[in-house]
């Protein structure tokens, strides 16, 4: 009986850590994505606004 409650368990918060693990992945590649939005948006900006300062 106990070592059976004891492997749901580790089996529960095995699972647990490894969804825990697949957000905290997903998260990190959306943060990376919208990052280098953001980048991209940056020097598209600062491009237009150096053009014009040059122009």
């Amino acid at each position: 009986m106990f070592s059976c409650l004891c492997s749901e368990l580790f089996r529960g918060l095995f699972s647990f850590r490894a969804a825990f693990f697949t957000s905290l992945v997903f998260d990190g590649i959306l943060f990376s994505e919208l990052l280098h939005l953001r980048l991209r948006a940056l020097q598209h900006i600062l491009g237009r606004t150096h053009v014009n300062v040059v122009a």
